[in-house]
């Protein structure tokens, strides 16, 4: 399962309030998957312990907006030793209301080397700053996994604007109308793209809600499963 499990969890086990500095309140330039991408692997392309090979991009869209420093940054994911880059630092900005479709605050970028590492970079733009992508951390252990049968993201994957105007017509729209406080979490791995939509906050650990995904061939944006929804615990 490649990363995909890290990444389903990576906005739920990100921990910004544990950093040494945070700054909340920061709302970004919203970002499509085809800027993302390719800073994404400019990244990558200098990063240590590499080569790296980018297997996934999940962009996050929330009203939560942080930034702030220190390496307890924050991810929980059991199981796994983190090795933080020497910044240590990050911005995870909000996406603003008027955002077009398919472009939200910030993506985390997932490579994998050779060893089976995992490189977790994140994406983002400040209002009059230049798009960045900021290495956080390397990330060895059983949390991981070690399979690749997804393969590397494809070049020609659509752009998320394309993936989220599919999911949208195919109940999506339908969903956000009648939920407030929705969170986006857009997933292109391998040859798939998930957009989903959740209740939850992307940094809340208690309660429950609601969580709706549509799956698409990420090649040419065909709905594979129709959108759905179910419970999910926060």
């Amino acid at each position: 399962m490649i990363v995909v499990a890290v990444l389903l969890i990576l906005a739920g086990t990100f921990r910004p309030a544990a950093s040494t500095s945070v700054t909340n309140g920061v709302v970004g330039t919203p970002i499509l998957y085809s800027a993302a991408v390719g800073a994404a692997r400019t990244a990558q392309s200098s990063a240590q312990d590499g080569p790296w090979t980018l297997y996934a991009l999940e962009g996050i869209g929330t009203d939560q907006g942080v930034s702030g420093s220190g390496s307890a940054g924050g991810f929980g994911l059991a199981g796994c030793t983190t090795d933080w880059a020497s910044s240590a630092s990050f911005a995870a900005p909000a996406t603003p209301s008027n955002a077009t479709a398919g472009a939200v605050g910030f993506w985390f970028a997932v490579s994998v080397n050779a060893s089976s590492a995992v490189l977790i970079a994140i994406v983002y733009e400040l209002p009059g700053g230049s798009l960045t992508a900021e290495p956080m951390a390397i990330v060895t252990g059983v949390c991981v996994g070690t399979e690749t049968e997804f393969g590397a993201i494809p070049s020609s994957a659509v752009d998320s604007s394309v993936a989220v105007g599919v999911a949208n017509a195919n109940g999506g729209s339908s969903f956000l109308a009648g939920h407030s406080g929705v969170s986006q979490v857009l997933l292109q791995a391998g040859p798939y793209w998930i957009v989903g939509y959740t209740t939850c906050g992307v940094y809340a650990t208690s309660g429950s809600g609601l969580y709706w995904a549509d799956e698409l061939y990420a090649t040419n944006g065909t709905e594979i499963l129709g959108g759905s929804a179910v419970s999910e615990a926060c």
